[in-house]
């Protein structure tokens, strides 16, 4: 995926021609989940300025969110960033892990 590459030119042109923001692969793994388990600050933001659904869940026993793929790589940065989102969604109470 280019979100887990940071390549923003190639997915700012895909979402321009329509690519589905929310799509998720074989394992429930959306582009936000790539980009947040990468630490690519730059593609996280422009997915969620196309509106992708920032708390979407893997498809694993752990039913993973990419802020917990940012948690658990270390990725301070977005961790920040997701919470801010989920704090602006009212979906704050849904963190585990705080």
């Amino acid at each position: 995926m280019a979100s887990e590459n940071g390549k923003t030119n190639s997915m700012a042109a895909l979402l321009e021609w329509g690519a589905d923001v929310d799509t998720q692969d074989s394992a429930g793994w959306s582009s936000l989940h790539s980009a947040a388990g990468n630490n690519q600050m730059a593609a996280a933001k422009l997915l969620v300025q196309y509106h992708a659904f920032i708390n979407p869940m893997d498809y694993s026993v752990n039913r993973e969110t990419p802020l917990d793929c940012a948690y658990n790589n270390n990725a301070e940065l977005i961790v920040n960033f997701l919470i801010g989102m989920l704090s602006q969604n009212g979906l704050c109470e849904k963190l585990s892990f705080i």
